[in-house]
C-alpha cells in the first residue's frame, strides 16, 4: 500500500495493526483547531504535496504528499500519507454536456461509516455533465485536491483531457497548532480563537475572534504592509513610507529623530519629542535650535539669516515721469523699497510759498507685492529740494508737497524709501 493512514486499524483487527513506518511517514501532533475536540482537515505544506501531472490522455498521477481528514468528532482527525505517486483513470467524457469531475484523498471507516472498509485511498469523483457542471463536493472524511473539467466527448481516442487548462487546484492547507496556516485555493474560513495567524495570498492576517485582520505584509522587492501603512525601498539608500511617521517618547526631551554622516562624532540634527530641532556642526554638540517659544511664537536662542530677495522690475511711470532705479529687498518677511522717479518733461512744476503742491501729481504706480497694507506718507529728496509723497494701497505714489517757492525742473531725480512686513 502507498496510501497508508496512521491510528486506523486495531492491532487484533484482521490486518491491523500500525507499522512504525506508517507511524513516521503520517503527520501526528495537535493540528490547526477547528473546535473543542476538532482540527483544520487539509494538506501540510511543504514542497508540492499531491501534485497532480498529466500520465495520458484520460490519466493523471497524483505525488506524494500528507494530509490530515477529520471526521466527526467522535472520529477524531485521521492522519494519511501518499508515499509513492499514484495514477488515476477519468470515465471518458459526455457525448452532449462537459462535466466536472473531483480528485479527493478519503478515509473509509466502517466503525463509523459503515462502508464495510477500512482503508485510506486516493479517489476520482464522477460529477454530473451539464452546460455549466458542477464537481462534486469531498464530504465526509475525505479532502478535496482538485476539479478537473472533461469536455465533451474526450475520449483517449479523441484526444482526452486538456491537462494546461482542464485542471482547477483546490488543495487547502492545514498546520500545528500555533503556526500560521499556509495559503491555499480558498481564504474563506474563520479562525478558531483569537490569535490565530494565517497567510492570506502574503498577507500576514490575525484572528480576532470575530474576522481575519491584516496585520503584516512582506510584500515585493522588500515592501512591508502593516495594515493600510506600507514602508518600502524608495531608491538606492531611501527608506519610504507612504503615511505619517509617528513617534511616541516618555520625556519632551527624548529626541523622536536624529541623523548624522558615518564620519562625524555627535548627529548633526535632533527633532525633539516636544517639537524642538537641534543643529550641530557634527564634530562637536548642537549649538543651533528652533522651537516654539510660546502660543503662535517660534523662537530660537541663536542668530537667524535668510536669503535675500530682490526685484527691480513691474514699477511705472506716468507721462512726464520715468522711474530711476527701483529696487525692492526682501529678507525673511521685510521688504525695504527704494524708489526713484525723474522728471523728463521741459516743463518744471512750480511750487507756491505754501509748499503745498496743488493738486497732489500721480508720478506712478508700483506692483501689488510692493505695494503697502495701508497709506504711507514718506519723505522724499531730490539732493536740492525736498518734500513728501503717498503711496497708497492701490500702488499709487503721488507727490504731496516740495520745498516752498521753487521749481521741480527737468532731470530732478525724486528719490524715497519704504519699510513693510509682509
Amino acid at each position: 500500500m502507498t496510501v497508508r493512514s496512521g491510528w486506523l486499524l486495531n492491532r487484533d483487527a484482521q490486518g491491523g495493526g500500525q507499522t512504525r513506518e506508517d507511524t513516521r511517514v503520517v503527520p501526528t501532533g495537535t493540528m490547526f483547531p477547528a473546535g473543542e475536540v476538532t482540527v483544520r482537515g487539509g494538506v501540510v505544506p511543504g514542497g508540492d504535496p499531491f501534485k497532480l501531472t498529466s500520465a495520458g490522455a484520460m490519466e493523471a498521477t497524483v505525488g506524494v504528499g500528507r494530509a490530515v481528514l477529520q471526521g466527526t468528532a467522535a472520529q477524531g482527525a485521521y492522519p494519511v500519507a501518499v508515499t509513492e505517486p499514484e495514477t488515476l483513470t477519468f470515465a471518458d467524457g459526455d457525448a452532449q454536456f462537459p462535466r466536472k469531475d473531483t480528485v479527493a484523498i478519503r478515509v473509509q471507516d466502517t466503525t463509523y461509516d459503515g462502508t464495510g472498509q477500512v482503508r485510506a485511498y486516493l479517489e476520482v469523483m464522477q460529477g454530473t455533465p451539464a452546460a455549466s457542471p458542477v464537481a462534486p463536493s469531498a464530504d465526509g472524511t475525505a479532502e478535496k485536491l482538485y476539479e478537473v473539467t472533461i469536455p465533451a466527448g474526450a475520449s483517449a481516442g479523441t484526444g482526452g483531457i486538456d491537462w494546461a487548462t482542464a485542471v482547477a487546484d483546490r488543495r487547502r492547507f492545514t498546520t500545528g497548532l500555533g503556526g500560521i496556516m499556509a495559503g491555499g485555493w480558498t481564504n474563506g474560513y474563520s479562525g478558531s480563537y483569537p490569535g490565530q495567524y494565517r497567510d492570506n495570498g502574503g498577507v500576514l492576517e490575525r484572528w480576532s475572534g470575530t474576522a481575519w485582520e491584516p496585520r503584516l505584509r512582506l510584500g515585493p522587492s522588500g515592501r512591508l504592509e502593516f495594515a493600510d501603512l506600507i514602508l518600502q525601498r524608495g531608491s538606492d539608500g531611501c527608506l519610504q513610507v507612504e503615511q505619517a511617521v509617528y513617534s511616541q517618547r516618555a520625556a519632551a526631551t527624548d529626541y523622536a529623530f536624529s541623523a548624522k554622516p558615518v564620519t562625524d562624532t555627535y548627529d548633526r540634527l535632533r527633532i525633539l519629542a516636544d517639537g524642538s530641532v537641534q543643529w550641530g556642526p557634527g564634530n562637536a554638540s548642537r549649538d543651533v535650535n528652533l522651537y516654539r517659544g510660546g502660543a503662535n511664537l517660534l523662537k530660537t536662542d541663536d542668530n537667524f539669516e535668510c536669503a535675500i530677495s530682490t526685484t527691480t522690475t513691474g514699477v511705472t511711470a506716468t507721462a512726464g515721469w520715468a522711474t530711476s532705479s527701483p529696487q525692492m529687498r526682501t529678507r525673511a518677511g521685510v521688504t525695504v523699497v527704494h524708489l526713484g522717479f525723474v522728471r523728463t518733461s521741459a516743463t518744471s512744476i512750480s511750487v507756491p510759498a505754501s509748499g503745498n503742491v496743488t493738486p497732489d501729481i500721480l508720478i506712478g504706480n508700483v506692483p501689488a507685492a510692493w505695494r503697502p497694507p495701508y497709506d504711507l506718507y514718506l519723505g522724499a529728496s531730490s539732493g536740492v529740494g525736498h518734500g513728501s509723497v503717498r503711496v497708497n494701497t492701490g500702488g499709487e505714489v503721488e507727490l504731496l508737497t516740495w520745498t516752498p517757492s521753487t521749481t521741480i525742473a527737468q532731470n530732478a531725480n525724486i528719490r524715497f524709501e519704504y519699510t513693510i512686513i509682509k
